[in-house]
């Protein structure tokens, strides 16, 4: 290979990495932001600016719009913990249940697995970490 072919063979290699680079860290602030928002919903604050700005109330409507949010936000906050409540007393169940069919070791990665979970539950549904 010659000194010509070498130089643009490694521009080519540096072009190609740091494309990958900045492919990452756009991908990366993305999905950040997207969390973000996802997480602010969860927030009685964030509902209600999301739903004022897909629904763009006036002054006169926003006092009564948002307290309808509000409402909502709060029954859906109790739906979604008594979810995971049942969601938790079935993963117990299940873990009992198992528990007749596994021998010692099997028993004990199930255990520890399941403490684990129970510390760092899993996110809801759509919702990645």
């Amino acid at each position: 290979m010659t000194n010509g072919n070498i130089k643009s063979l490694l521009i080519l290699v540096i072009t190609l990495v740091i494309g990958i680079a900045i492919g990452f860290e756009i991908s990366e602030i993305s999905i950040k932001k997207h969390f973000e928002k996802m997480d602010s919903f969860r927030k009685p604050e964030g509902f209600i600016k999301i739903f004022d700005g897909i629904i763009k109330p006036d002054n006169i409507q926003k006092a009564g719009i948002d307290s309808i949010l509000f409402a909502y936000h709060e029954k859906i906050e109790k739906i979604t913990h008594s979810g995971m409540d049942s969601v938790s007393k079935m993963m117990d169940s299940m873990n009992v249940e198992l528990k007749t069919k596994l021998n010692k070791e099997q028993a004990a990665r199930l255990d520890e697995e399941m403490q684990r979970m129970k510390k760092n539950p899993p996110p809801p549904p759509g919702k990645k970490p």
